[in-house]
């Protein structure tokens, strides 16, 4: 008898305590303050509340698929009004800027006072008088944008008396590129600020006005290279 008491009264204490245990494992998994529509759903499950039970635990009767509506909006660096990237791409679309260089050299001379001369890339020419005979055309629509001359001498550089170049476009326009007065060996006009169209099919050539030099500079060639985007 002492035996069957003892065994029941162990089946009426787990009995009595099952039902808390259940309750200690939803609790384990609570999750407050969790409403709304798509708020909480988590890896393909919401959390919700079962019937009759506390809300806010998982409960298998309320797990669902995860569902999205709608469909989200980009604009710029946004999602849905909300920052994503740090910069900003308005246009739709990336830009790339890029150019070319035209090279531009002559021979051996020895500049002759007061003239205007001009060259191009005709490597056994030296500068001549006569115009639109030493073309450079241009292969491609763009903008000169950078031009480096240089001359230099073997022999005497001659005096300083202000030099002018310029860069003359299909014998019609021409646009200075520097005037210099300098002995240094070798000269150097440069200008990185041009900002001159020109056309596939046109040609270019670098004019020089010779001042009157006081003393001639000799065994004198040139070079260069014209910048266009």
């Amino acid at each position: 008898m002492r035996k069957t008491a003892a065994f029941l009264l162990t089946l009426l204490f787990y009995a009595s305590i099952l039902p808390w245990i259940g309750r200690a494992e939803y609790y384990n998994y609570r999750a407050h303050n969790i409403t709304g529509d798509n708020t909480g759903r988590v890896q393909g499950f919401s959390i919700g509340a079962a019937a009759g039970t506390d809300n806010g635990y998982f409960d298998h009767a309320n797990i669902v698929d995860l569902a999205v509506t709608g469909t989200p909006t980009f604009v710029d660096n946004t999602i849905n009004g909300v920052d994503v990237i740090d910069n900003t791409i308005t246009s739709g679309k990336l830009v790339s800027y890029y150019g070319y260089t035209l090279g531009v050299f002559t021979s051996v001379d020895n500049p002759t006072d007061n003239v205007t001369v001009y060259f191009g890339n005709i490597p056994v020419f030296i500068p001549t008088t006569t115009a639109a005979l030493s073309r450079v055309y241009i292969p491609k629509t763009g903008t000169i944008k950078t031009v480096y001359i240089t001359a230099a001498s073997t022999a005497n550089v001659g005096s300083n008396e202000a030099w002018s170049l310029y860069v003359a476009v299909d014998n019609s326009t021409s646009t200075l590129i520097k005037s210099i007065t300098s002995t240094s060996n070798p000269r150097v006009w440069d200008n990185t600020a041009m900002s001159i169209s020109v056309s596939q099919g046109s040609y270019l050539e670098i004019k020089s006005i010779n001042p009157t030099w006081a003393t001639n500079p000799t065994e004198m060639s040139y070079s260069g290279n014209v910048y266009i985007e």
